[in-house]
Parts: structure tokens; sequence; C-alpha cells
């Protein structure tokens, strides 16, 4: 009923909206996906109505907004993750204090840290050769900074971009500097089935390595996919040198619990990919691409221990 209530005046909203600008309508879009979207709470898994300036379930939890995001974490996992959070932003803050965000609407195609973004100005091109027309949403996992979340807003799918991270310079809060709208969630990525719809594609953000178990994601991530629809793992950075990866995790996690007295890791994760986690996601499917255009660079990873070797991976539903 109470979707009913809203629903009503955001159809006479959209009438009125029929020649208006494109930031409006994209407002628009933004309010009517928050009266459509279902998700249940992380606490009692009943179905959560959004509002402009809080999320309450059915049975009365509440979660507040940070930065313009969702903060949609249970008390147990926010006790955690909060504290983490916020010390990870502290130390970080010397590597995104100095941006300008007005930058921020020009990403991934920037002059500023570029072995970083040419990467993603590769991504960018990949994702775009995968979205088909008849798609109309997606969800951007790992979504960081919304450099890939607002032009996959641009290409008129509705986009929600889950992440742990909030903050307005380096996290999900950054959405206030773009021009288009999109639903950012702060959720336990570990949950994604929280999130009670279908998507036409969804991304994994270069972030596989820092999941729990990454072999069995994208197995779970097809119970939220559409037929025809497309899963996108980016950054399948397979190294060999393992040992120089555990030292630098090792060495950044010492200084990490030694300046904040709290775990480096909120989720017990590896860091890299192994070569069976590659064979585990062929086994579900997902067909592992060298990047045409960092073939070079993977052929000498292929021959050199010290150097990266550059995939994707891309799975289609039947």
């Amino acid at each position: 009923q109470v979707r009913f209530q809203i629903f009503f005046p955001v159809v006479f909203q959209f009438i009125a909206l029929l020649h208006s600008s494109r930031n409006e309508i994209s407002i628009f879009r933004y309010q009517f996906f928050l009266v459509v979207l279902n998700m249940k709470c992380p606490v009692c898994e009943s179905i959560i109505e959004f509002s402009q300036n809080d999320s309450v379930c059915a049975k009365g939890h509440s979660f507040s907004l940070r930065n313009g995001v969702y903060q949609i974490v249970s008390p147990e996992f926010a006790s955690v993750l909060h504290p983490f959070v916020e010390s990870l932003e502290d130390f970080r803050k010397e590597s995104y204090n100095n941006i300008d965000p007005k930058t921020f609407k020009n990403l991934p195609h920037v002059d500023y840290d570029r072995r970083l973004w040419k990467l993603r100005e590769i991504d960018l091109k990949l994702v775009e050769t995968y979205i088909q027309k008849s798609y109309q949403s997606a969800l951007d996992i790992g979504a960081w900074n919304g450099w890939l979340t607002h032009h996959l807003t641009q290409k008129g799918l509705e986009t929600i971009a889950v992440d742990y991270f909030t903050h307005h310079l380096d996290g999900l809060g950054t959405k206030q500097y773009y021009s288009e709208e999109w639903l950012a969630l702060q959720i336990d990525l570990e949950r994604l089935e929280l999130l009670d719809r279908t998507f036409d594609l969804i991304v994994i953000n270069r972030c596989l390595n820092y999941f729990t178990t990454p072999e069995t994601l994208v197995d779970r991530l097809k119970k939220l996919l559409n037929p025809g629809g497309t899963i996108l793992i980016l950054g399948l950075t397979y190294a060999r040198n393992i040992e120089a990866i555990k030292m630098g995790l090792k060495e950044t996690g010492e200084t990490f619990e030694s300046k904040y007295n709290i775990p480096f890791m909120i989720k017990e994760f590896r860091g890299y990919l192994l070569k069976s986690d590659l064979e585990a996601l062929k086994k579900s499917g997902v067909e592992i691409h060298m990047h045409k255009e960092l073939r070079v660079k993977s052929i000498l990873g292929r021959l050199f221990p010290k150097r990266n070797a550059y995939y994707y991976g891309s799975y289609i539903m039947p």
C-alpha cells in the first residue's frame, strides 16, 4: 500500500518531466528506483522501504545515510565495518586529499595516476561492448568512486553501486559530484542475495580477490542475473610472484594495525588470485579472456614471474 501511495505522485511527476532536462529525468528515475527497489533487511530479511532521507524495514529496523549512501548493514557488522572504514579513510588520505572533485565526471579519462586509470579506460571499453540494447539494469560491485557507475547510468541502465566505502572523495559518497543519479549502498558484499531483484549486467569491479570465497562468487551471482544477462569480472590479474604480494599485504597490515589498533581485514580474504581460482571460474561457466590491449604485457607475465598477466572473465546467462 505504501508503494502505491508513492507510485502515483511519481507518475504525475514523470508526465511533467517529459520535456525536462536530462539531469531532471535522471533524478526522477532515481526517485522511481527507490520506490520499486526490493531489498531485504540484513537483520530480519523483511523488505526495506527506501525514502530520500532514510530506509526502514517492515519490522522497524532503520538504516541511515552517509554522503548520500544508504548504509544497509546489521548492527553487528556495522560495529566492525564502520571503525575499519573510518580508519582506512585516514590511512589513505594522502592518495585522495589533492584530488579535484570536478575531475570525477571525467573518470577514467583523467591525466593523473595514469597507470591506474589507463587500465580502467580499457575496462570501460570492454564493458561497453557487452551492454546490449535490451539491457535496463546493472549492479556495480566494488564501485569505489563511481568511475564506472556513471558511465553505466549514462548508457540508460538503472544502476545500483555497492561497496564498503562511503567517503566523499574515496568511496560511494563521490556520487554527489556527478550529474547522473544512481543508488549507492553500503552493504555486506558477502550477502548480495539481500538485493531481492535481478539485473541484466553485473560487474565485479576489480575486487574478486577481496572476497572470502572468490571461486564461488559467480555461482551465487547467477541468482541475481536475468536470462541473457552478463556477469563481467574486471581485473583478473593473475600474479605468479605470490610471495612478494603476501609480503606487501603483511607489511601494510602491520602498519595499519599498529596505528589504529584494529584488524586490517574485516573479512578473511587472500588479496590475490591463484591459478586454481581461474580454473574454478571456468567450471562455473566463466570464459577467461586475455585483454587484447594488454596482450604483450600478459605474454610477458607468463614468461617472467615478477610480471602480471591481465585477464577478464565473462559469463552470459542462457
